[in-house]
C-alpha cells in the first residue's frame, strides 16, 4: 500500500482505514492485502512476457 493513500481512524471498529482507490471502499488493511491477492493473475506474467518479447525467438 502506499504511503501516499488516504488513511482515517474508525472510532466504530477502533483500526486505521485506507482508501482504496481502485473499489473506491474504505477498508483495513488486511481487506486491503486480501483485495490485492485476489486481484493477482498468475497467469499474466507468461503472458505479459510473450508480449513484451514477440521478438525473441524460443530456443
Amino acid at each position: 500500500m502506499d504511503d501516499n493513500k488516504e488513511k482515517r481512524f474508525n472510532p466504530e471498529t477502533n483500526e486505521i482505514e485506507y482508501y482504496n482507490s481502485a473499489t473506491g471502499e474504505w477498508v483495513t488493511k488486511d481487506e486491503y492485502y486480501a483485495w490485492l491477492q485476489s486481484q493477482e493473475d498468475p497467469t499474466a506474467a507468461p503472458d505479459t512476457w510473450s508480449e513484451e518479447h514477440s521478438d525473441i525467438e524460443e530456443l
